[in-house]
């Protein structure tokens, strides 16, 4: 980057150029620029369009598939959508059950959009939640009032999967696909689950991977569905009392991909630890992870024993990752909330496309979490 200014009409190149940044004087071999009130280095051929929005709602799961660019999530007994396009936000309305700790996907069933629930914990009596829920979505989508809306149970048959709390799931071949997960609630002491099943909305039955490559049992990593895979990233390994290690050394940078193969069963085709190769992402979970069409996808964010704040961009041709940019400020998702990252065409920020980082968890100067969402333009 060359910095000049304008003396006696002509254009000199200037070197050893300070600026006070925050009230410390710091020398610009790059740039700076305020962001949100907060002074952040422009580095060559990285932008920075980061940009506040006011849609934070403290939503508690976010499904990560979308219906024509609108974001549907869960807050407590509140069901909302967010139109990434408007930039608004809808109370939907109110559900009958309180379960935390999970996560929701739409499926289409015999063309009816469907929001499913497996597992998490619910709060209102103390207990796991084992069974399978989903919610019509085509009557509620664009609702203008919010009015009351059901959980129904679907009955399931085939493998048991038990207590499932903070896995990873995804929608793949239109099937539910629920990898690894927890035995126990307490999300800093997980027992990982070695197990991955998926459900077939058509027949309702549950059934476990066929096999592959063994995985590596992980609780809060974050996943997408990218072509005929599922790509699971990050989240944290488990201990056993009292060996008890913290989060930062058990926390990891893996990337597991499953698909169906030839004969129709689910497989493990790919185990991959990033921890010691350069220019990779370092460990984390409670990140945020979407596609990116159809050769990568992005990761942004986390936790290991500080909170992370780094975008990166995964190449799955290449096999390889390139760093983006750093946040204004620090985001991620607690137990309590997930981040919920979006990419769509660019139709704000004069960009060609944006990432909306939705209700992350803000570590602000005082230390007290703000919820937040941001959006980026590329």
């Amino acid at each position: 980057m060359t910095l000049s200014i304008k003396a006696a009409s002509t254009w000199q190149e200037v070197e050893n150029v300070h600026v006070k940044v925050a009230g410390e004087w710091k020398g610009v071999k790059e740039a700076f620029t305020k962001v949100n009130g907060v002074w952040q280095p422009i580095f060559e051929g990285t932008p920075t369009k980061w940009e506040s929005l006011d849609l934070s709602l403290g939503l508690s799961m976010i499904a990560p598939e979308k219906i024509n660019n609108k974001v549907i999530g869960l807050t407590g007994y509140n069901l909302y959508s967010i139109d990434l396009d408007t930039l608004t936000t809808t109370h939907l309305g109110n559900v009958n059950i309180l379960i935390t700790g999970t996560n929701i996907n739409i499926i289409e069933v015999n063309s009816i959009k469907y929001l499913y629930l497996y597992g998490g914990y619910i709060s209102t009596n103390s207990t796991y939640n084992t069974k399978l829920y989903r919610i019509n979505l085509t009557n509620i989508i664009n609702n203008t009032s919010p009015t009351s809306i059901p959980f129904e149970e679907v009955i399931t048959t085939g493998e048991v999967i038990g207590n499932s709390l903070y896995s990873s799931s995804g929608v793949l071949d239109n099937k539910l696909i629920i990898f690894s997960g927890s035995n126990t609630t307490n999300s800093f002491h997980p027992l990982p689950k070695n197990t991955i099943h998926y459900l077939d909305p058509i027949t309702n039955v549950w059934h476990s991977h066929a096999g592959g490559t063994s995985i590596t049992p992980v609780t809060l990593s974050r996943s997408c569905v990218i072509g005929d895979a599922m790509y699971i990233y990050g989240g944290m390994r488990g201990e056993q009392s009292p060996n008890y290690v913290g989060t930062s050394a058990r926390s990891t940078t893996i990337l597991q991909v499953v698909k169906f193969l030839g004969d129709g069963l689910l497989y493990v085709t790919k185990v991959k630890d990033f921890k010691n190769i350069a220019s990779s992402p370092s460990t984390r979970f409670s990140h945020g992870v979407c596609a990116k069409d159809n050769d990568a996808f992005y990761a942004y964010g986390g936790f290991a024993g500080s909170v992370h704040n780094d975008l990166w961009e995964y190449s799955i041709s290449a096999d390889s990752w390139k760093f983006i940019s750093n946040s204004p400020n620090f985001i991620n998702a607690t137990n309590t909330s997930n981040l919920g990252l979006e990419d769509i065409q660019g139709s704000h920020l004069n960009s060609d496309r944006e990432l909306f980082f939705i209700n992350g968890t803000e570590r602000s100067i005082t230390g007290q979490p703000v919820r937040k969402t941001y959006r980026y333009g590329f």
